[in-house]
């Protein structure tokens, strides 16, 4: 088992397997680099006991200390590379909630480090720890052709099907990459699941759009439970925002199209590193 499959075997979510694959995760990795060479790092912070007069009480860590043991580990392990990092995934597995700003504090910290925004994948633990891991991609750095975008579904490529449709076509580098992502949902249990995502798929056809995949961005409530280890039952346009971010940076995406101003406002946030482009249906696309 190589270095990568062992990293993954230990350290991905099994809920993160509902929404990619371990090869779309060794893809995202490997992306840049001419030959396979990874780094790893990680850190598990575990509960203490406190000694209250003559009782001893366990304190669970917080996701502060969980990230300040990490960045330090993070630092020597870079410091003593070689090369520098192209890309990167950091797994946060916890057994206790944190709050979303928390993650955006500790993703400008990894930014801050790695020169680039990294993957971030999230899950629950049963285990008493907040587990957080990483694994670099460090090998030598080859040289990428074409643009790589992202497309909203509704509202967005089905208002200008004719635009897009051109766009598409004309994005045919080596390294090209047209990603829909739907926002459109049916629970598991629904009938109409399926009859949903074929009516999708027969859109896009229509419209004539060239992609290379079709993605959901909104989870069912109970993977979104497993996926986000952070926020409520309110911060439901958060995870909604972060998943969209999650896929266009998977699949390093440079240009995002949306249509809506609120969801690009939380996007511009989670994934500041990414152009996105507001497709106003009132005519005409902004920057």
């Amino acid at each position: 088992m190589s270095e990568i499959e062992k990293w993954m075997a230990q350290h991905v979510p099994v809920a993160v397997n509902e929404v990619c694959s371990l090869a779309d995760l060794r893809a995202h990795l490997l992306f840049y680099q001419a030959d396979e060479a990874v780094v790893t790092c990680n850190v598990e912070t575990l509960p203490t006991i406190e000694i209250i007069g003559k009782n001893k009480k366990e304190k669970k860590p917080s996701f502060s200390e969980a990230v300040a043991a990490f960045e330090m580990h993070l630092k020597g392990t870079l410091d003593q590379c070689d090369a520098k990092p192209t890309s990167a995934m950091v797994s946060i597995q916890s057994k206790w909630p944190f709050q979303f700003n928390e993650l955006l504090l500790f993703q400008q910290v990894l930014t801050a480090h790695l020169s680039f925004a990294p993957l971030i994948l999230m899950g629950f633990l049963d285990e008493k720890k907040i587990d957080i891991s990483c694994i670099m991609g460090v090998g030598v750095k080859r040289t990428t052709q074409g643009q790589r975008l992202a497309f909203d579904l509704d509202d967005t490529l089905t208002s200008y099907a004719a635009f897009f449709s051109s766009l598409s076509k004309q994005n045919c580098d080596p390294d090209s990459f047209k990603l829909i992502i739907s926002t459109r949902y049916e629970p598991d249990t629904s009938s109409c699941q399926q009859a949903v995502y074929d009516k999708e798929l027969a859109e896009i056809k229509g419209m004539g759009i060239d992609y290379d995949k079709l993605v959901h961005a909104w989870c069912p409530f109970d993977l979104a439970g497993k996926l986000f280890p952070c926020g409520n039952d309110y911060d439901w346009l958060k995870r909604f925002i972060w998943q969209k971010a999650f896929y266009c940076r998977l699949h390093h995406i440079d240009i995002f199209y949306e249509d809506q101003q609120r969801n690009i406002d939380l996007f511009k946030k989670y994934a500041p590193e990414i152009e996105v482009v507001h497709v106003n249906n009132g005519g005409g696309h902004e920057s």
